[in-house]
């Protein structure tokens, strides 16, 4: 997470506060992938971090694309939590749309009713 920083936070204090928050996260990660995780570039990555956070602080609306074969496996909770966590008027609103390229199966779609997930639209293609 983004460490807290208000108007008078000079772009120095900020990204010394980033690194330090980043680098602390990082040595978590470092255990995970001991313990055998794989775990993309993008998670490596400050400056990926900075840019989602910045676009999460100025967003009105965040939509998650998910798998719809497990759209829960696929929905990152915790990014739903932060964005409801930063507290910027006119933000906090998260949706979660269920994407496939191939037809979802009758379970996996059942199983998605069953989550909560309801049907917005139909398939278009071939």
């Amino acid at each position: 997470r983004r460490p807290r920083w208000h108007a008078g936070t000079s772009p120095e204090e900020l990204t010394a506060a980033e690194n330090e928050s980043f680098l602390d996260w990082r040595r978590g990660l470092a255990e995970l992938e001991e313990g055998g995780a794989l775990l993309t570039p993008f998670e490596r990555n400050i400056e990926v971090w900075r840019q989602l956070w910045r676009v999460l602080e100025r967003s009105d609306l965040v939509v998650q694309i998910v798998d719809a074969r497990n759209p829960l496996f696929f929905k990152c909770d915790d990014l739903e939590n932060y964005v409801r966590d930063l507290n910027v008027p006119g933000v906090g609103s998260t949706h979660a749309v269920a994407n496939a390229l191939e037809p979802v199966s009758e379970a996996d779609g059942e199983a998605g009713a069953e989550a909560g997930w309801e049907e917005a639209g139909t398939a278009v293609g071939s």
